[in-house]
């Protein structure tokens, strides 16, 4: 194997699991913000648990910015994980804001608006694309 080859083989393996670092990172900032709870550094928030609905929903967001750093194409997929990741991350900073449901509900339907006319423009842009 050339020296080229290996350090093409190296470069490869650095980058071969980007997930995992992120999770990794979401592990570090859970950890110190629960630690700076615990020593009373932060006021103390009573639904710190809703941080782990959060995390997965920043973990989502996290994978849709791969998709498209890798492919560069908005996609219905994309589209999609970016909703789900901002349904669930909303829904975490409702319980751990300890906000009222009764006045914050009518944010998902603007929600579910956006991800329709995102959707809506990229299969029309799609269908126009194939027919020129």
């Amino acid at each position: 194997m050339t020296e080229k080859q290996h350090i093409h083989q190296e470069h490869d393996h650095c980058h071969h699991e980007p997930s995992k670092n992120w999770t990794g990172i979401l592990f570090i900032f859970l950890g110190a913000f629960l630690l700076l709870q615990t020593t009373n550094v932060i006021d103390e928030i009573d639904n710190w648990w809703a941080l782990f609905v959060i995390s997965p929903g920043v973990a989502t967001y996290l994978s849709a910015f791969q998709q498209y750093r890798s492919t560069r194409k908005v996609t219905i997929r994309l589209i999609d994980r970016i909703t789900s990741g901002t349904f669930i991350t909303f829904v975490g900073f409702i319980l751990l804001l300890d906000w009222q449901w009764s006045k914050i509900w009518p944010v998902f339907l603007i929600i579910i608006g956006l991800e329709y006319l995102l959707k809506n423009y990229i299969r029309n842009g799609r269908h126009n694309q194939n027919n020129e």
